[in-house]
């Protein structure tokens, strides 16, 4: 119970961490790419409405050929110092290639697919891909200035790497960080908790006896009085018996939290023992005139406590007989890898709000229900089986109509 309160302590800790930290660095990154961005789009519209200063003049003399004619490039020195990662291609009235103003010679081929590229977007600027180059564009009726921006976005992919090298070692401190304080954290509580579960195993225990002996002593001074003296001792009795009940339900839950998962497990035939039992109650639907449905798919093995899952089984039946209007149906079935009891009644049932508390310690949505003499530690136990079992229970009610209990329990081959 405290490792999964510890989990989900550490879930959403962690999950606010990661979102604080995804908003921080997103943030960041978002600012430096629109910075980038703005950045490049100023260069290119500068090249774009501005005389350039052309390096190199590269033309076609014969536009059939398209061939460039010769030029010498710039001296290295003069290049690295004034080389702009920019070039214009002007385009003739069918969108051929006409002039190309760059820095530096390349092939014609690269000029070409960049502008049949260019020219395929509908658009009059955008990005394109060719040659593992990013080349950002802008375009109009008779030319186009290309922008070169694969050095930014290599220097922005370092930068998502960077951060993601800081984030990913800085959540696994966080996470070992958290981890620790939670424990220290659940300890004191863990502690707490185990107390007054050992109090009240103890305090069940001693109680058995001093109850067990007014028991017998009021059944001595039954016998020795009078038929008035009788009938409040008859009181006495009956109170006894249920702080007798009530001490063995909180021992009996004792011991369940203090069991070691599957130390009394063993493969047996539930539709072979639930029939037993229900076989048993017969007499019981007779003499309350409560009309039955009874299902029961033969031979579901399970692997568990047979008296436990038994008890479950009488919880949630008994329960049906006392709150019942006089139907009754009950189902085992397969559901996948899973045998599924259902226990239904038509009744009064339970409202939404008190649902998901019924399976509280000693909790009674509706008060009346005192009157059947329960403590409200009947579905508390059921639920602890089932988690005990790896199962689940859960309850589905439509208030003043009918409720319905539902077990499932994983089969075993």
């Amino acid at each position: 119970m405290f490792r999964g309160l510890r989990n989900r302590f550490l879930i959403l800790h962690m999950g606010i961490v990661v979102l604080l930290v995804l908003v921080f660095f997103g943030a960041i990154l978002f600012i430096n790419y629109q910075y980038i961005s703005r950045s490049l789009d100023a260069i290119l519209n500068r090249a774009f409405s501005a005389t350039i200063r052309l390096r190199q003049d590269i033309s076609y003399p014969n536009e059939e050929r398209r061939v460039y004619r010769n030029v010498q490039p710039l001296p290295r020195d003069k290049a690295e110092n004034h080389f702009l990662p920019i070039f214009t291609v002007q385009l003739d009235e069918n969108k051929n290639i006409k002039r190309v103003i760059s820095a530096f010679p390349l092939e014609e081929a690269f000029y070409s697919k960049v502008t049949s590229l260019a020219l395929g977007n509908s658009e009059d600027g955008g990005t394109i891909m060719h040659d593992g180059l990013l080349l950002k564009y802008r375009a109009d009726k008779d030319r186009i200035v290309f922008l070169d921006i694969t050095k930014e976005r290599d220097m922005f992919l370092n930068t998502v790497h960077t951060f993601l090298w800081i984030a990913v070692p800085l959540l696994l401190v966080i996470y070992l960080i958290s981890r620790y304080f939670a424990n220290r954290s659940i300890k004191p509580i863990e502690e707490s908790y185990n107390k007054q579960r050992e109090f009240i195993a103890d305090a069940s225990h001693e109680l058995r006896t001093p109850i067990a002996a007014i028991s017998t002593n009021l059944d001595i001074l039954m016998d020795l009085s009078d038929e008035n003296q009788k009938k409040w001792l008859s009181y006495i009795k009956q109170e006894t018996e249920r702080m007798a009940s009530l001490t063995t339900s909180l021992l009996y839950l004792a011991r369940l939290d203090f069991q070691k998962d599957g130390s009394n497990f063993e493969r047996f035939n539930l539709s072979r023992d639930l029939e037993n039992y229900l076989i048993a109650l017969e007499a019981v639907f007779f003499e309350r005139k409560i009309k039955t449905e009874i299902n029961i798919l033969p031979n579901i093995f399970i692997l568990g406590d047979k008296e436990q899952i038994i008890r479950l089984v009488a919880t949630l039946v008994e329960n049906a007989i006392k709150y019942t209007d006089g139907f009754v149906k009950i189902s085992l079935e397969r559901s996948g890898n899973s045998a599924k009891l259902i226990v239904y009644n038509t009744g009064k049932g339970i409202s939404s709000e008190d649902l998901p508390k019924i399976w509280d310690r000693f909790y009674r949505g509706d008060k009346s229900r005192g009157k059947t003499g329960g403590f409200g530690l009947g579905l508390s136990i059921a639920k602890a089986i089932a988690q005990k079992h790896g199962g689940s229970i859960w309850a589905e009610s439509v208030e003043n109509e009918w409720i319905k209990f539902i077990f499932k329990i994983p089969l075993t081959n």
